[in-house]
C-alpha cells in the first residue's frame, strides 16, 4: 500500500517524472535516452527510482520491447498536467512582470477560429494590448501540428487526433468540449428519449460527413472513446451536414 505521508512526494525529482513520461511515450529506454540527452543507464535508474517511491512495477519487458503497466498509465496521465503547469510557471512569472513575447501565433480551422474562438481573442487583446495576435488557418490536424512542431506557431487549436494517431514533439491538452447534434424524423423511435447515448445511435443507420470533414472526425473520435468504432453503421457519406 502506497504510504498516505504527505512528505511521500518530497524526495521525486522532476528529471525522474520527466524521463519517465518520455520512456512511456516512447516505450523505450535507449529512445527517451536520445530524445533527452542523457545516459540509458541513467534514464533506467530514474525510473527505477520512481518504481521504488511507487512500490509498484511501472513496466514490464516484452523481448526486446518494454511495456507500460496499469499503474504507470495511471501516473502518466497525472504527470502530464503536472509537468505542463510546472513549466507554465516560468512563463506566468515573466508576464508578471512584464517580460512576455510581444507576438503570439496560433493556429487553427476557419470554423473553429469564427464560432468558438471569438470572444477568447477579444478578452485576450483587452488583457494584453500590446501583443500582436498572429493567426493561422489549417484545417488538418496534422499540418497545425508541424508548425509548432517547427516552431512557427505557439499553440494550435485542433481536434483532438483520433484512433491510432500518436502524435510526437506537442504536448496535447483538451481546451473544450463540442457538442455534436443528432438529427432524425420527429416519428423516429429515439425522438421518444429522453436522453441519447452513442450505443443508442448505432443501432440504425447513420449519416455521416466523410473522412476529411470536422463532423466525421468528431464522431469518430466519440465512438473511440466508448469502444464502438466497429459497430457503427455508416450508410452514406457526405461533405456538408446540409445533406
Amino acid at each position: 500500500m502506497i504510504s498516505a505521508d504527505p512528505r511521500a512526494a518530497d524526495d521525486l525529482a522532476v528529471a525522474q517524472l520527466r524521463s519517465f513520461c518520455v520512456v512511456y511515450e516512447r516505450q523505450s529506454f535507449s529512445a527517451a535516452a536520445r530524445e533527452i540527452g542523457l545516459a540509458t543507464p541513467t534514464i533506467w535508474e530514474q525510473v527505477r527510482s520512481l518504481e521504488q517511491r511507487y512500490r509498484t512495477v511501472l513496466f514490464t519487458r516484452r523481448g526486446r520491447r518494454i511495456e507500460p503497466t496499469q499503474a504507470a498509465a495511471v501516473l502518466y496521465d497525472s504527470l502530464r498536467s503536472l509537468l505542463a503547469g510546472l513549466d507554465s510557471t516560468f512563463h506566468l512569472v515573466r508576464e508578471e512582470q512584464g517580460d512576455y513575447a510581444r507576438t503570439l501565433t496560433i493556429v487553427t480551422g476557419a470554423r473553429m477560429m469564427l464560432e468558438d474562438l471569438a470572444p477568447s481573442l477579444a478578452q485576450f487583446r483587452r488583457r494584453f494590448p500590446s501583443v500582436c495576435l498572429r493567426l493561422l488557418h489549417r484545417n488538418a490536424t496534422a499540418a497545425a501540428e508541424e508548425l509548432v512542431i517547427a516552431g512557427e506557431a505557439d499553440l494550435a487549436l485542433t481536434l483532438e487526433p483520433g484512433p491510432g494517431v500518436a502524435s510526437k514533439g506537442v504536448t496535447l491538452e483538451r481546451a473544450y468540449q463540442i457538442d455534436y447534434l443528432a438529427v432524425f424524423p420527429r416519428k423516429h423511435p429515439l425522438a421518444r428519449e429522453r436522453l441519447l447515448r452513442l450505443a443508442d445511435l448505432i443501432k440504425y443507420p447513420l449519416i455521416v460527413g466523410h473522412a476529411g470533414t470536422f463532423g466525421r472526425q468528431l464522431i469518430e473520435q466519440a465512438l473511440h472513446h466508448e469502444g464502438l468504432s466497429d459497430r457503427a453503421q455508416i450508410i452514406a457519406e457526405t461533405d456538408t451536414s446540409a445533406f
